[in-house]
């Protein structure tokens, strides 16, 4: 069973875990969900009460994420946020299966760690948002706002740690 608690260990075949867990005298509950090679996809959307005022999706592949407005992994994201009936900034999580389809990872109704990379599409969604219920925009000038300023756009992240060494420091003798 170690194979299971193991990140690294993550692609397994239905007869080898079936075999594992039959060898196996104790078993841990897990979390099961077929391979998806991805890429993932994290769109962030504006909505009120199910009704979406604006959606901007981010495709992850690897330090580059590509903002996007449309395709069936953003289709799916807003459909699951009007069936949600999500309300305010929500995130909306997929990741592509082998044929390339998106398959829902899962819905966050809340805003992302990562909403703040919409406003390099042009799309400020939490400006917007904070527009829309401070009445400062109505819900039509919201959903023309978005689509009259998206521009399709990649972002690099650079969020590594650097280590220094230990002769380097600011502590004074």
């Amino acid at each position: 069973m170690a194979v299971f608690n193991h990140p690294e260990h993550r692609l397994v075949s239905p007869q080898q875990y079936i075999a594992a867990a039959s060898a196996s005298e104790s078993f841990k509950p897990l979390v099961l969900m077929p391979y998806l090679p991805g890429p993932e996809f994290s769109v962030d959307i504006l909505a009120d009460k199910g009704e979406i005022l604006a959606a901007v999706g981010r495709r992850k592949e690897g330090a580059i994420q590509y903002l996007v407005n449309e395709g069936s992994a953003w289709e799916l994201a807003c459909d699951c946020a009007r069936v949600m009936k999500a309300d305010g900034l929500v995130n909306v999580q997929t990741r592509n299966d082998v044929n390339g389809n998106p398959v829902l990872l899962e819905t966050n109704m809340r805003p992302s760690g990562g909403v703040g990379y919409t406003l390099h599409s042009g799309v400020n969604l939490p400006g917007l948002f904070a527009a829309f219920k401070l009445g400062l925009m109505s819900e039509d000038a919201v959903i023309q706002s978005a689509r009259n300023t998206f521009s399709p756009v990649a972002v690099r992240s650079i969020t590594d740690v650097i280590v220094y060494p230990e002769s380097l420091s600011n502590h004074l003798n």
